[in-house]
């Protein structure tokens, strides 16, 4: 079911070349993706990021996931009056995602 689940989402987004059911099932029961799962594993560790859910900000900054908003919003206010973003992505490498990615987002078509 979970197969057949993230195919219809990945359909549902337009994207194209997205994986079919039977695609997604074999990822899922392979070892596609694993050593870069455990490098992740291992980045976290070094963090101190022992549960989640956890806000990772500009790589450094820990924030656990049921924090108030008042936490948040001096630090972005202090990014929004830096101008830039100091540190970086700390899966980028890990997990391959390129420059264009990290331009447009994730979550976008273009």
């Amino acid at each position: 079911r979970l197969a057949k689940l993230a195919a219809e989402c990945l359909e549902s987004t337009g994207t194209e070349n997205a994986m079919s059911q039977e695609e997604v099932l074999a990822f899922l029961n392979g070892n596609g993706g694993r050593q870069e799962i455990l490098n992740a594993l291992d980045a976290l560790e070094r963090l101190g990021v022992h549960g989640i859910p956890k806000f990772i900000i500009e790589g450094t900054t820990i924030i656990d996931g049921a924090a108030h908003s008042d936490t948040f919003v001096p630090i972005f206010r202090e990014i929004e009056k830096r101008g830039y973003i100091e540190g970086g992505a700390v899966f980028r490498d890990i997990l391959g995602i390129g420059d264009d990615v990290l331009k447009r987002g994730s979550h976008t078509r273009e």
